[in-house]
């Protein structure tokens, strides 16, 4: 029988030690392998519940169809939950009873000191708030947002107006409307703020809350005095904000809102001062020009509001919340 080296004996040792860490990987559970050196290799401080999964990121919702609180970005505007002390406020218009965007609308409101440049501010309706049942599901979507535009404190009686920030002064208002103005015939309506001319407007577009008829009264325009007195009596009773229709009738003959018996130098001032562009002419410098309510299109295609269950939020340019209302 052949003896053990020493060499030989630390060989045959090396080998068994390796069998025997073969054997206690194979062999012995993990969590007990674990708990014998003090770590579990299989869990950690921050792992997940076994109760469920959490999605994360933004607009995602936890399997219970709770909404994820993440934080977004909207229309270029950072949305954050700082409130900001501001005079102004929000009312709730016609939007809880109204489905056309070209009907909608709400209004803003500064009831402090000092003006404010709403230019850049974003309104931003409830939507990620409300659940919507698809199938068995409950569903969130993003909200809606858009950004208050530039208007024009005058518009042109013809061709494009040149546009400015919407400055919202003490006491003033501003009517938002969810759509667009709609007809682009006879001026290039846009934002705009009331003036003593703008009643014009509402012969040929529609305002649901409303447009001042402000303009100067007929009989009171320049020039009158030197008209017949049938031309003033008439003028006495023509309403304000008015552009006649004038005919030609084969037997009446010249007629202005089918009112026959003019003479020729009544009808020619009418035609040429009871209109929008010489009211402008006329009327652009007086010291009462200028109203005190904006007339803002946001240019949506769709609904803006809910009828219900809705919230309205007026961010700021730096994505502060300023104004919030619901209903």
């Amino acid at each position: 029988m052949k003896k053990l080296t020493g060499g030989n004996f630390v060989e045959w040792l090396l080998i068994l030690v390796a069998i025997s860490v073969v054997i206690f990987v194979l062999v012995v559970p993990g969590v007990f392998r674990g708990s014998l050196f003090g770590f579990s290799p299989f869990t950690n401080s921050s792992s997940t519940s076994a109760v469920g999964p959490t999605v994360s990121g933004t607009g995602a919702k936890q399997a219970s169809g709770t909404k994820a609180t993440t934080g977004t970005k909207l229309s270029g505007v950072k949305t954050t939950s700082t409130v900001v002390a501001s005079s102004l406020s929000l009312g709730t218009g016609n939007a809880a009873y109204t489905y056309q965007p070209s009907e909608e609308y709400i209004t803003i409101q500064n009831g402090g000191g000092s003006s404010v440049d709403l230019t850049g501010y974003k309104l931003e309706n409830g939507k990620s708030s409300r659940a919507y049942a698809v199938g068995n599901n409950e569903v969130y979507y993003p909200s809606d947002s858009a950004l208050i535009p530039q208007g024009a404190y005058i518009v042109a009686a013809s061709g494009q107006s040149p546009l400015s920030d919407i400055v919202l002064k003490p006491g003033e208002t501003a009517v938002v409307m969810s759509g667009s103005p709609g007809n682009i015939s006879p001026y290039q309506l846009v934002s705009f703020k009331e003036n003593k001319c703008t009643g014009y407007f509402a012969e040929s577009y529609r305002f649901p809350s409303g447009l001042a008829r402000s303009c100067p009264a007929p009989s009171k325009e320049s020039g009158v005095q030197g008209l017949d007195i049938a031309c003033q009596d008439y003028l006495a009773g023509m309403r304000s904000c008015h552009k006649p229709v004038f005919k030609d009738d084969a037997k009446l003959g010249p007629t202005v809102d089918d009112s026959a018996g003019l003479s020729g130098a009544c009808i020619a001032f009418i035609k040429a001062r009871m209109n929008y562009p010489a009211c402008l002419d006329y009327h652009a410098g007086d010291n009462n020009f200028q109203g005190s309510t904006w007339y803002v299109y946001l240019s949506k295609p769709w609904e803006m509001w809910a009828t219900s269950h809705e919230i309205i939020s007026l961010y700021d340019r730096e994505g502060r919340l300023v104004a919030k209302t619901s209903y």
